[in-house]
C-alpha cells in the first residue's frame, strides 16, 4: 500500500487506508475526515450529552445520515 492510499483521521490521528471500509463517503464523493470508529464514538458522545442529531436538510433526504447538525435539547426549565 502506498502513502497516497492512506488518509489520516482528523480526530484520532491514525492513518487508515483511504477507502469506504475505514471512512464514510460524503454525498459529494469525498471521504469523511473522521474514521468510522471516531464517527461512531463522536455520535455516542453527542447523544450522551443530550444532543439531538438532525440532517442538515431534513426534508430533502439526499444527504447521508452522518452529515449532521447538532441542536441542543432544552430541558423546559
Amino acid at each position: 500500500m502506498s502513502d497516497s492510499a492512506e488518509k489520516r483521521c482528523a480526530r484520532c490521528g491514525e492513518p487508515w487506508p483511504a477507502d469506504e471500509e475505514f471512512y464514510y463517503r460524503l454525498g459529494d464523493g469525498r471521504l469523511h475526515s473522521y474514521c468510522r470508529a471516531c464517527c461512531t464514538e463522536r455520535h455516542r458522545e453527542l447523544r450522551a450529552g443530550g444532543a439531538r442529531l438532525v440532517h442538515r436538510n431534513a426534508g430533502l433526504n439526499r444527504l447521508p445520515w452522518w452529515l449532521i447538525v447538532v441542536s441542543e435539547v432544552t430541558n423546559g426549565s
